[in-house]
């Protein structure tokens, strides 16, 4: 999982193809899914919802109009499949890494993190996706 951390820092500098992080991506859905001790050290050590919440930023290619507010254009072309395959493989291992959550008192920075996160996810919700399919 460290390894996997360490390319994931790495896609917004380096040219990775689609098949490469789509398949270190779903690795890592597949071990948070799992093992348990694999979540906790995504969660906590190395920083995941951090980390995911920037690949998913990365790539959606989101613009901010303010802190907590992604722009949305309704107009703008749908999401391609392959960011559409990688963005649905993040927000499944952001769900396996902060699932129980409610059970654990979070600080300031963190509470911060997941408003910024939950501002990704409404605009998740808004934009439309290449394939019937990819909808949901």
């Amino acid at each position: 999982v460290n390894g996997l951390a360490r390319r994931l820092k790495l896609y917004n500098e380096t040219k990775f193809c689609h098949e490469s992080k789509f398949f270190d991506l779903r690795l890592l859905f597949l071990l948070t899914a799992l093992r348990v001790d694999v979540r906790r050290q995504l969660a906590q050590e190395l920083r995941g919802v951090s980390l995911l919440t920037d690949a998913l930023e990365s790539t959606l290619a989101l613009k901010w109009a303010d802190v907590y507010e992604v722009v949305t254009d309704r107009c703008s072309p749908a999401l391609a499949k392959e960011e559409t395959e990688r963005a649905m493989e993040i927000l499944k291992t952001l769900f396996n890494v902060t699932f129980d959550l409610s059970r654990r008192e979070v600080d300031e920075e963190e509470a911060a993190l997941y408003r910024h996160l939950a501002a990704i996810l409404r605009h998740c919700m808004l934009i439309r996706s290449d394939g019937e399919d990819r909808m949901e």
